[in-house]
C-alpha cells in the first residue's frame, strides 16, 4: 500500500467517524422514509427563521416610534385630563406656560385655587373625553376638547352616565412649544347646553 493510498483511507475513515459522510442520508439513518423523514430537516431550517423574525420584532418594538407634534399635543392635554380625574390641581396645570392665561384671564395661581375649591366642593367626578381636535402650525397649536364631566354616582364608562349627573364642556386651548415641550398658553371653556 502506498502512502497516498493510506492517507486517503484515513481521510475517508475520519469522514465516517465524524458523520460528515452521512449528510446525504438524513432520513435513512433513523430508518424513516417519506414525509416524517423530512420533518427534522424542516425544523432545523424553520426554527432559525422564526427566531430571527422574533428578534427583529423585538428590536422594532423597542425602537421609539416617530411622535408627531399633534400626538405630543394630545398627550399634554390627556395628562391634564388624568390629573383632573385624580383631583390634583397642581398636575392639571403642570404643563402651563409661565405666561398662561385661563378663563377670564386667570393666571396659573388663580386657576389652581379655583380647581382646588372645585375639587373640595364636589363629591365624585370624572372627565370623559368625547372628541379632541388638534391643529399645529410651527411652534403653536390650537386644540378643541369636548368632554362630559360626570358627578355624583361613580361610573366607569361614558355610556353609563345618567344625563342629569353630567355636564358637557367644550375647551379651547392654545399651546406653544417651549424647550421641546408643548405648554398651555391659553385655556377657555364653555358649557354646552343640553337640548
Amino acid at each position: 500500500m502506498t502512502r497516498e493510498h493510506t492517507r486517503q483511507s484515513r481521510q475517508s475513515g475520519l469522514g465516517r467517524q465524524s458523520g460528515l459522510g452521512r449528510q446525504s442520508g438524513l432520513g435513512r439513518q433513523s430508518g424513516h422514509t417519506g414525509p416524517a423523514a423530512g420533518r427534522g430537516w424542516m425544523a432545523r431550517a424553520v426554527l432559525p427563521a422564526v427566531a430571527w423574525v422574533a428578534v427583529l420584532s423585538f428590536v422594532l418594538a423597542a425602537c421609539p416610534s416617530k411622535v408627531t407634534p399633534e400626538d405630543a399635543v394630545r398627550a399634554t392635554i390627556r395628562r391634564a385630563i388624568d390629573a383632573a380625574n385624580d383631583r390634583e390641581a397642581s398636575k392639571v396645570l403642570a404643563d402651563a406656560s409661565p405666561t398662561f392665561k385661563g378663563p377670564r384671564g386667570a393666571d396659573t395661581r388663580e386657576c389652581r385655587r379655583i380647581l382646588l375649591g372645585f375639587f373640595l366642593q364636589q363629591g365624585w367626578i370624572r372627565v370623559f373625553e368625547r372628541a379632541l381636535t388638534v391643529e399645529v402650525v410651527g411652534d403653536t397649536a390650537h386644540a378643541t376638547l369636548d368632554v362630559i364631566m360626570a358627578q355624583g354616582q361613580p361610573v366607569e364608562r361614558i355610556e353609563d352616565i345618567v344625563p342629569r349627573q353630567a355636564t358637557e364642556l367644550i375647551f379651547s386651548f392654545d399651546l406653544v412649544l417651549e424647550g421641546g415641550h408643548w405648554m398651555f398658553a391659553r385655556a377657555e371653556y364653555e358649557r354646552k347646553h343640553q337640548p
